[in-house]
């Protein structure tokens, strides 16, 4: 007797191997663009994000800096005698220090690939000081110092602008844009203004024909009297929070007139700022 096969039995046999290497080839193929186009989405909101976060950390820096240096030599009272109360010898309304050697700070520190051609950083100081406004017994919070203290009637506020080194959460080690409220004798960790700040250079404008204008911007150095400064010239260059993925090439950034070549993944930009003095010291 004859044996008879359902009509489907040949439909029911199954891929055969090659079949089902095609077929693994292709999920593959197609897990292998996936992949790319994530791994593409997460690096450009990466790159995307750290872009970001830099043009906030240089606008905020621009707005502290341009506050606090507009107030160098304010006076609580207007009568009074600037030079008696900001003595230049001693404690003046505004002064700096250039090329301020400070130990610790990175230099050739890209995670992904370490180079020792990044370039040694000696940054530039500033200090302003200024009266506070209030009772004298209670600050009415219109001044404050570069921490957000308010300073009262009677009261001197003296701001020390710096770079100085710190560690990040994840060990690396980095710089930032500092204050401090003594002088630069301390620079306490809370008194971090601006993370991931590699540089800052100043020039100071001075007026020598007494027009109220600055004719020149020198080093702090080349200031023959600090009471012709009536403007500042601020430059900081700033760094992404994390390093690239892509290899970078060779940038250079100038400050004052001065240029640093960087090799390495992180991506920077420089802010410069010109602030003039409001309560400039005759």
């Amino acid at each position: 007797m004859m044996r008879t096969h359902p009509p489907f039995a040949a439909a029911a046999r199954g891929f055969t191997i090659v079949e089902f290497m095609v077929a693994v080839a292709i999920g593959l193929i197609i897990s292998l663009v996936i992949g790319q186009v994530f791994v593409g989405s997460r690096q450009s909101f990466s790159s995307q994000d750290d872009a970001a976060r830099m043009q906030e950390a240089m606008r905020y820096a621009s707005q502290i800096l341009t506050r606090n240096i507009r107030l160098s030599g304010y006076r609580n009272n207007s009568g009074l005698d600037p030079n008696g109360i900001f003595p230049k010898a001693t404690t003046p309304a505004i002064t700096g220090a250039n090329n301020v050697a400070t130990a610790g700070l990175p230099f050739g520190t890209d995670p992904v690939a370490p180079t020792a051609a990044s370039p040694v950083v000696v940054p530039d100081t500033i200090t302003v000081r200024y009266q506070g406004s209030g009772s004298g017994t209670a600050a009415d919070g219109t001044i404050v110092d570069c921490i957000g203290t308010s300073i009262d009637f009677g009261f001197m506020a003296s701001n020390t602008f710096g770079i100085r080194p710190v560690t990040k959460p994840d060990g690396m080690l980095s710089s930032a844009l500092f204050c401090s409220t003594d002088g630069g004798t301390t620079w306490p960790l809370a008194n971090e203004l601006i993370a991931d700040v590699d540089n800052m250079q100043i020039l100071y404008g001075i007026d020598t024909d007494n027009d109220g204008s600055a004719n020149a911007y020198v080093r702090i150095n080349d200031v023959a009297d600090i009471d012709t400064i009536v403007s500042v010239r601020v430059w900081l260059l700033m760094r992404s929070p994390t390093a690239s993925n892509i290899n970078i090439t060779s940038a250079t950034f100038t400050l004052a007139g001065v240029n640093y070549t960087y090799n390495d993944r992180f991506v920077r930009r420089v802010l410069s700022t010109t602030i003039n003095l409001r309560n400039r010291t005759l």
